[in-house]
C-alpha cells in the first residue's frame, strides 16, 4: 500500500512539474504580424512560367524487385505514356 502511494505521489509531482515548466515556457501573442507580406506574389506567379520543353521520358520500365528474408519477386513491366504537350505548368519564384 505504501509503495503505491509513493508511485501515485511520484507521479503527481512529475505531473504538476512537468505542467510548470510547460506553462512557464509559453510566450505572449505579439500584437503586430510576425509575418510581413509586401504584396505583388500573384503577379511574380503569373508572369514567370518555366521554359518549355518536352518531358525526356522512357517508353517502357521493367524492374525486379526481390523482397529480403523470403522468396518472393515483383516483376514490373509497365508501358509509361505522355500526354502529347510541349509545356507544363511549372511556375519558379524568386
Amino acid at each position: 500500500m505504501k509503495a503505491n502511494f509513493k508511485i501515485i505521489k511520484a507521479g503527481t509531482i512529475i505531473t504538476f512539474l512537468s505542467l510548470i515548466i510547460l506553462v512557464c515556457g509559453c510566450q505572449q501573442t505579439p500584437d503586430h504580424t510576425p509575418v510581413v507580406y509586401g504584396g505583388g506574389l500573384e503577379e511574380v506567379i503569373e508572369g514567370s512560367p518555366a521554359p518549355f520543353g518536352a518531358y525526356d521520358v522512357p517508353a517502357s520500365w521493367q524492374e525486379v524487385l526481390e523482397i529480403k528474408g523470403c522468396d518472393t519477386k515483383l516483376d514490373i513491366s509497365a508501358s509509361i505514356s505522355v500526354p502529347d504537350v510541349t509545356a507544363y505548368p511549372i511556375y519558379k519564384v524568386k
